[in-house]
């Protein structure tokens, strides 16, 4: 779930596909029976541990799916939280601090510049507020998407119980435990559903955007246009044009929601540096002479973002990250329904369905028929998306094979 691990380190990410792929490929063998017989014997268990009744059910290959499960269990827990307090909270008061500080300074900062420099102001100020805007957004989801990640963690645990047949006891809740933590993977699961399809139909708006931008920022340059590309520059366009993106340090997590004064202190001088360097690009870009070579510099970069394709592969990225994104809705809603389809049936009997509405949702199906393809339907989708998340990097190879050495595109 690409959403639901937004702000997830590299490795860490590729860790949690890998054992999730070995988890529900686990899942699939245990549900179709596949593979040794010895594998499904929990007499081979017994062997090495002998479990207490109904412990010593547990299969080697539960075993292993157990242990994968643990790893979920702490890892999505830890990611979740990590969403709602690093990325989440602390990020959310680190940017209305910055936003403070940017309105008690702005009157001076007016009253300072000179007139051709305060004709740039707009474009600086609208490329940093944006910026500070698109944070605070993006924190309260973190807040959001992180709780429901955190729920699905957290609900790892009965999955763990089970495997070792522990709900078969009342230990933990038992069987109706279980069902419980499974419907709350479910409500979890729902909101991160509907972000995929947001995030998918918003990368293909700013595909074609970024086309959009190519043409007029070109010709803007080409007429010599000042006010033209001034007027041109935003959050995102900004990013856009800067080979290698901009990443200001407020895009990242923050460490503490309580900075002291020393914190608060290089906070401020980072958002000064930051502003600085963003009013010299723009300056350059907008309002500088192009005779010298620091401002012929900045308008060649500017020129090249749009005749070096750089623009273009970042728009072939962007669009392929949305059809990433529909991907994911589909494998991650397959999965939705058929683990949704175990609850059901828990609840209603065949006698109670048979007929009505809810019934229909079986697709004729009687509750075993229907539990049991609906858990593989699900085991099989999260098998899939682990292999899909892996190969993307390969994917966006084979897209843009001509990409050039060093441009690093950033998609938001």
């Amino acid at each position: 779930m690409e959403t639901a691990l937004l702000l997830v380190e590299a490795i860490p990410q590729k860790l949690d596909a890998i054992v999730q792929l070995v988890r529900n490929g686990l899942c699939c063998v245990k549900d179709l029976q596949l593979g040794p017989g010895y594998i499904h014997d929990p007499s081979v268990t017994a062997k090495y541990y002998r479990f207490p009744e109904p412990l010593d059910q547990t299969t080697p290959l539960e075993i292993a799916i157990c242990l994968c499960q643990f790893f979920a269990f702490v890892s999505v827990s830890k990611s979740g939280y990590g969403l709602m307090t690093k990325s989440g909270w602390f990020k959310l008061k680190r940017v209305q601090r910055l936003v403070q500080v940017r309105a008690s300074s702005s009157d001076d900062g007016k009253n300072a510049t000179s007139a051709a420099t305060s004709t740039s102001d707009d474009a600086i100020n609208r490329i940093i507020d944006e910026s500070l805007e698109k944070e605070r957004a993006d924190a309260n989801r973190c807040i959001f998407v992180g709780a429901n990640v955190l729920v699905i963690g957290l609900s790892f645990f009965w999955l763990v119980c089970n495997s070792l047949h522990i709900t078969q006891t009342n230990w933990v809740g038992g069987l109706q435990a279980l069902i419980h933590a499974l419907t709350v993977m479910e409500i979890g699961l729902a909101p991160l559903l509907y972000y995929m399809l947001k995030d998918g139909a918003a990368h293909l708006v700013r595909s074609a955007s970024i086309l959009q931008f190519r043409d007029k920022l070109s010709k803007a340059l080409d007429d010599k246009k000042k006010n033209s590309a001034e007027q041109l520059l935003g959050y995102e366009t900004y990013c856009w044009i800067r080979e290698g993106g901009w990443s200001p340090f407020w895009e990242k997590p923050a460490a503490s929601p309580r900075a002291g004064k020393k914190t608060q202190m290089e906070e401020n001088v980072g958002l000064y540096r930051e502003m600085k360097q963003v009013r010299v690009f723009v300056e350059g870009l907008t309002h500088g002479d192009r005779r010298t070579a620091s401002v012929k510099t900045i308008v060649a970069e500017a020129k090249g973002a749009c005749e070096d394709g750089r623009l273009d592969e970042l728009s072939v990225e962007t669009r392929w990250h949305g059809y990433f994104e529909y991907i994911y809705f589909v494998l991650n809603f397959i999965a939705f329904y058929g683990y949704m389809l175990g609850v059901l049936t828990y609840y209603f009997d065949d006698d109670y369905l048979e007929g009505t509405y809810t019934g229909s949702l079986r697709f004729g199906y009687n509750n075993a028929s229907a539990d049991w393809g609906g858990n593989f339907a699900g085991d099989a989708m999260w098998t899939v998306e682990p292999i899909f998340i892996l190969s993307t990097p390969m994917l966006l190879g084979w897209i843009q094979p001509k990409k050039a050495a060093g441009v690093k595109a950033k998609v938001e």
